[in-house]
């Protein structure tokens, strides 16, 4: 599946997706996985919670600011971010998101979304991470792995999505910027999972860096 026809499948986690099982997509792909004890201001309803929640106002209109090219050079040659702030799809389904596309690898491709719709829309306890925690217990999602953005603590964040995508090359990562707000960072490499999750990782950690100078 390429990154493209991919969008809405993660981006819209809570409508559901095929769920195949597989071995742990975690051991091929460079996740960081958090200790046991819980991230940021301790959990509510066994969601972690977040004591100093950014502001992400200042990047609505420009979501493609958050993540730098020396960030994304880390991972190959990327063209110029395609920003999605006034679409539909934008403002009511996954929130204003930025794409940015290999220049010299097929079906290579970095993403990070700011997710105010689900923020807006959904209902209060399902709102930031407690809306994918929810899909992993009630099954619309297979796959849940909390994970520690490096430098970052004080932010909550999970690996999260369908196992059979993981092993296919695209990783989610699910960031609380508030407890009732997410970013996510997505990393695609069709056919090559061994990059993807430490990729999408990175990128998060950037995204914050940017929301914390804002801030």
């Amino acid at each position: 599946m390429s990154f493209r026809k991919a969008v809405p499948v993660l981006l819209v986690v809570l409508a559901g997706s095929v769920l195949a099982g597989c071995s742990d997509p975690l051991e091929e792909e460079g996740a960081q996985p958090s200790s046991t004890s819980p991230q940021g201001g301790g959990q509510k309803n066994g969601v972690p919670q977040v004591d100093n929640p950014l502001d992400a106002t200042p990047f609505l209109r420009d979501p493609c600011s958050l993540v730098d090219n020396r960030t994304l050079a880390e991972f190959g040659t990327f063209g110029q971010g395609e920003p999605d702030v006034d679409s539909n799809h934008a403002k009511k389904l996954i929130g204003p998101s930025c794409t940015w596309y290999a220049d010299d690898e097929f079906g290579v491709s970095a993403e990070v979304v700011i997710d105010t719709p689900h923020q807006k829309y959904a209902d209060p306890e399902l709102r930031g991470l407690g809306g994918v925690y929810s899909s992993k217990e009630s099954g619309m999602i297979d796959y849940l792995q909390q994970v520690e953005i490096a430098g970052h603590p004080g932010y909550p964040a999970v690996i999260a999505g369908d196992k059979e995508e993981l092993s296919g090359g695209r990783c989610v990562v699910y960031v609380g910027i508030a407890n009732d707000l997410n970013i996510k960072t997505a990393f695609d490499k069709e056919g090559d999972p061994s990059q993807a999750c430490a990729a999408a990782q990175k990128i998060a950690g950037a995204a914050l860096n940017s929301l914390k100078q804002a801030n």
